[in-house]
């Protein structure tokens, strides 16, 4: 009753924090793309908040994004850098398409990040970093923040 008010009032529907249960009861029931804010990919870096691949294809079969946390325990742990930002948003381009991955840094609420990405001033290595991964710029302006923008216009309405 709660995913379909929150659809019905134009809200947008996030699973970060959400059990794998709960995450398949939100996606059976909304009407909406959801998104998962700030997770990573649980096939690389086994953590309960990490999407596992069938997750990930779920939410963007749905139209969602799933946006990469950039807390050194969801990415790889404590020696994690911005390639391991890259693996996680490579691993999600090449399940789904980069229109379903997006920055969910967490600066506000995680206690380390990758080197090379140490606070928001950090961000433009990671747009530079995918450039020379051979990222389109396209892809790297969704990337960025093209993708939630793209989501939130359809979620959100007047």
């Amino acid at each position: 009753e709660v995913v379909q008010e929150m659809n019905a009032l134009g809200m947008l529907v996030d699973v970060s924090h959400l059990s794998d249960l709960a995450f398949w009861d939100v996606l059976g029931c909304s009407t909406q793309p959801v998104i998962a804010s700030h997770s990573c990919c649980r096939s690389l870096c086994e953590h309960s908040r990490n999407l596992s691949d069938e997750q990930i294809k779920a939410l963007a079969a749905e139209g969602g994004l799933i946006g990469i946390n950039f807390y050194t325990q969801f990415l790889k742990g404590a020696s994690a850098d911005l390639l391991d930002v890259i693996r996680h948003i490579e691993h999600i381009c090449e399940l789904v398409g980069p229109d379903h991955v997006g920055i969910g840094s967490d600066f506000d609420g995680c206690e380390s990040v990758p080197k090379g990405l140490e606070d928001v001033t950090k961000l433009p290595n990671l747009a530079v970093a995918l450039l020379k991964e051979g990222y389109k710029t396209a892809d790297v302006d969704k990337i960025m923040g093209g993708n939630f923008f793209r989501v939130i216009k359809q979620v959100i309405r007047d």
